[in-house]
């Protein structure tokens, strides 16, 4: 068993009209240089034997150092807490601004709220109807928010974590990627 590695960077054969004629067809040995070994750490071959193994290299004083951060969302949103606002403050839709979900928390709002103001013409309990029904609705789907909502605060976590670190080299960010 050789332990001669082959080149990685040899040169492809020329074409039979380019070769020189005095050069030798026998077989070659690589040139010297820093290979490989089967462990993954770089030796030298200095075209004839194996030498030493190359050092580890410390940073240098002045490069600068990335750290990785680890985000753990603690605090998320409770199933619990939901049921009592849904309950209790439905029809305002404070139970959806809880979740973050601030577009439908509103159209809940400006849609009872119109539907109390309007009430006395009769149309307004119209309103406030659909949007108890929309409650009702609410109630089963709550676990299922809850969720979605934790899921939007650790991805944000991680984002906001590792913002403005992307790869070492440079380049462009990579949220919620270390």
């Amino acid at each position: 068993m050789s332990l001669v590695p082959s080149d990685p960077y040899a040169s492809q054969p020329e074409d039979d009209a380019f070769r020189s004629s005095n050069t030798n067809h026998g077989p070659s040995s690589p040139a010297a240089g820093w290979y490989p070994d089967p462990t993954g750490r770089q030796r030298y071959w200095d075209g004839a034997q194996w030498g030493h193994y190359a050092p580890t290299q410390a940073p240098a004083a002045n490069a600068p150092v990335l750290y990785q951060q680890t985000v753990v969302v603690s605090g998320g949103k409770e199933v619990g807490i939901t049921y009592v606002l849904a309950i209790f403050l439905g029809g305002l839709g404070i139970h959806n601004f809880y979740l973050g979900r601030t577009g439908i928390a509103i159209t809940q709002l400006v849609l009872y709220l119109v539907g109390f103001a309007t009430s006395w013409l009769g149309i307004g309990l119209l309103l406030i109807l659909g949007v108890a029904i929309w409650v009702i609705v609410d109630l089963f789907l709550i676990p299922q928010f809850v969720r979605e909502a934790n899921a939007r605060l650790a991805g944000a976590g991680a984002y906001t974590a590792n913002q403005g670190y992307g790869p070492a080299g440079g380049g462009g960010q990579y949220p919620g990627q270390y």
